[in-house]
């Protein structure tokens, strides 16, 4: 890469006390990619907000209106309200948990890679944050079944069947890296799910539009996993 891209990470956070400060330091350690921060947070009351790091900017919901919905708050004002005038998208919006940690390469070999594919959507290897040679999963396809989706690869042990980089149908929400070119061509997230699938709709409309999701074998994610749902497993 030639120079560094521009690169806006959308963290969103609802109680994250416990995992929170983990994934913003690690996002901080980021090299080569210019790389800026928001939080999201999703009206949380465990003052998790107090973990967030000076120079980062937070955008506090009224209301926890899901995951969806707070990342178009983000987005959405850069294509139809820019935020001062003559502002532009950056060239990529990384999505990602209040429960991942990134190594200091990560952002910069997803963006790399996604340089060289072009505009689409890209994801990492996304591995078990306390088991880290184990997958959580690796890339999904649609089943249209009653579980809509099916991941392969989950709790493999990383290894040579899963070290390429491929061209997918679907990839896990944790972490995706979007280019800016991809909300102008299908639109924003459908805030009509309110956690799970609102990624799975996304790349299936990003797919009818011609647009290429791949799974990018170069870059590694640690998950912690379900952290919101163990607050609320209902």
């Amino acid at each position: 890469m030639s120079s560094p891209q521009e690169v806006l990470a959308i963290c969103v956070n609802w109680n994250g006390q416990e995992v929170l400060a983990d994934a913003l330091d690690s996002l901080l350690k980021s090299r080569g990619v210019q790389l800026s921060v928001v939080v999201v947070d999703n009206a949380s009351t465990d003052n998790s907000l107090e973990l967030v790091p000076p120079g980062i900017e937070v955008e506090k919901r009224e209301k926890n209106e899901g995951y969806a919905a707070a990342i178009n708050s983000v987005v959405r004002p850069y294509y139809a309200n820019p935020r001062t005038p003559g502002a532009t998208p950056p060239t990529y919006f990384l999505l990602l948990n209040n429960d991942v940690v990134f190594e200091p390469n990560s952002v910069q070999r997803l963006v790399e890679f996604a340089d060289r594919k072009g505009p689409g959507v890209f994801g990492p290897r996304i591995v078990r944050h306390d088991r880290p040679d184990h997958l959580e999963m690796a890339w999904g396809d649609l089943t249209w079944s009653h579980v809509l989706a099916h991941y392969r690869g989950e709790e493999e042990k990383v290894g040579p069947r899963w070290n390429r980089d491929a061209p997918v149908s679907l990839l896990l929400g944790s972490v995706l890296l979007i280019h800016r070119s991809v909300f102008e061509k299908i639109g924003f997230f459908d805030e009509t799910f309110f956690m799970y699938h609102e990624e799975v709709d996304f790349l299936y409309r990003a797919r009818l539009a011609g647009i290429d999701a791949y799974f990018c074998n170069n870059s590694q994610v640690r998950h912690r996993g379900g952290h919101g749902t163990r607050q609320t497993p209902w």
